[in-house]
């Protein structure tokens, strides 16, 4: 049997919704242009340097958003089409945006509160376009996605090693750490935890379909080493949880009962390792120490009437109370911590219009990843990770802010993008029968070499 793997994806380029016969022609008439083909090439390049930086964001504005502003213009240089089917994302998010900008205009000659506004607009506005980039020649960028994301998640892990074990000294130690945790290029030791999640999901994924390899192996084991000094109790959970939901759907879209056995025999291997690199990881006094603490499932901060899942209730009854919103950073004023809940956030600083938009849009974007990857398409396997990462982050979102996480408004545009080159990949095959099906996923056949 054909052995299907990362690198014999097929590539597919769906004409938009509408295009038939002469047009779908002329499309690809225009795609040949050379200024088509340049515009493309650097839109690809452009996007991969953008992944590559997403990590490193511990100076704002960061570099990622001067090679954001890059991308969209390399956009209109590539000539990207706005699908029509991005409308529904565009205005959730806008209306999510103006009730929070209402919610906050009594605060509104306050700088930070501005710049609050202004990051949020920003980083709505990267999911609509990372949804319009993603919708076009999706295999290909998606991979160039998972390489340039994999080499940021490395690049972010030896910052985070430098810092925990204050190979630099303690000056440099202290801005790559945050209370004995590692933080790396980031602010903060739950979003480093988070960040590491789909890199760490493909990399599996690549060691399950294409064999063991040594590169690879290597790859996984560092990151997740770096996972585990951020000493994020969510970002373990996440990981535990999103690699068996990622191993059940490709059991479910598995081709061949062969393929589900070495689904189970990985997954065994996988606990084993992992608990070798606890072994290792006890060895050393801090760690242990860390990790006996940081292993409680209730911490000192989150219980009580203060704490964090207090707040959540607190959050409740001022939701109610304030339909149009306290504006960000009040609820934080009044009870002295923020809500640490996403959802609760959105209600309590936007505003009931607010809070109903973000929840739609997240509800939305869930029902489109499940929808999109029970359908067999090309890109199906590259897919499923993206899938389980934006699960996994918003069950996340229940206990930790992260509606200004870069990420997550990757994730969101990624999914909605591949939704929509999947409607345009289904359309090209009903208007002609001749497409080939979408390969499922195959027995993988022995490793190569």
């Amino acid at each position: 049997m054909a052995r299907a793997d990362f690198h014999e994806l097929p590539r597919a380029s769906c004409p938009p919704a509408g295009m038939t016969g002469r047009a779908a022609d002329a499309i690809t008439d225009q795609a040949a242009r050379p200024h088509r083909r340049f515009g493309q090439r650097l839109l690809n390049a452009t996007l991969f340097v953008l992944i590559l930086l997403s990590s490193f964001i511990i100076v704002e504005p960061a570099p990622y958003e001067a090679i954001f502003m890059i991308l969209c213009v390399v956009c209109a240089v590539a000539r990207v089409r706005i699908d029509a089917k991005v409308a529904p994302l565009f205005v959730l998010l806008v209306l999510w945006n103006l009730s929070g900008a209402i919610a906050l205009m009594h605060l509104v000659t306050i700088p930070y509160v501005i710049q609050f506004i202004v990051i949020s607009v920003y980083l709505s506005f990267t999911s609509v376009v990372f949804a319009i980039v993603f919708s076009e020649d999706c295999v290909r960028r998606v991979e160039l996605m998972r390489t340039g994301y994999v080499w940021a998640s490395v690049i972010v892990t030896i910052a985070g090693l430098i810092g925990y074990f204050k190979i630099g000294g303690e000056a440099l130690a202290a801005k790559l750490t945050w209370a004995e945790r590692a933080t790396g290029t980031f602010k903060d030791p739950n979003l480093l935890g988070s960040y590491l999640n789909l890199p760490l999901l493909y990399l599996m994924q690549r060691l399950l379909v294409e064999g063991v390899k040594l590169r690879t192996v290597a790859l996984t084991l560092f990151i997740l080493f770096g996972l585990l000094l951020s000493f994020s109790r969510a970002a373990w959970g996440v990981l535990v949880f999103t690699t068996i939901l990622m191993m059940g759907l490709m059991w479910v879209t598995a081709e061949t009962n062969k393929f589900r056995m070495r689904i189970v025999g990985f997954t065994l291997a996988a606990v084993a390792v992992v608990a070798a690199l606890l072994v290792v990881a006890l060895s050393f006094d801090a760690i242990g120490d860390m990790l006996s603490q940081r292993a409680k499932v209730i911490q000192s901060y989150d219980s009580g009437q203060h704490g964090r899942f207090g707040r959540h209730l607190l959050a409740l009854s001022v939701m109610l109370d304030h339909p149009q919103g306290l504006g960000a950073f009040e609820f934080a004023s009044l009870y002295g911590e923020a809500t640490h809940n996403t959802f609760l956030k959105s209600f309590v600083s936007y505003g009931w219009l607010g809070g109903f938009c973000y929840l739609t849009m997240v509800l939305l974007t869930l029902w489109f990843a499940l929808r999109t990857v029970l359908r067999a398409t090309p890109w199906r396997l590259l897919f499923i990770p993206i899938v389980c990462a934006y699960l996994g982050l918003t069950f996340e979102s229940f206990i930790i802010d992260t509606d200004h996480w870069r990420h997550f408004h990757l994730l969101t545009g990624l999914i909605w993008g591949l939704a929509i080159a999947t409607d345009r990949w289904r359309w090209q095959r009903v208007a002609s029968p001749a497409t080939p099906a979408a390969p499922a996923l195959a027995d993988p056949g022995p490793p190569r070499q």
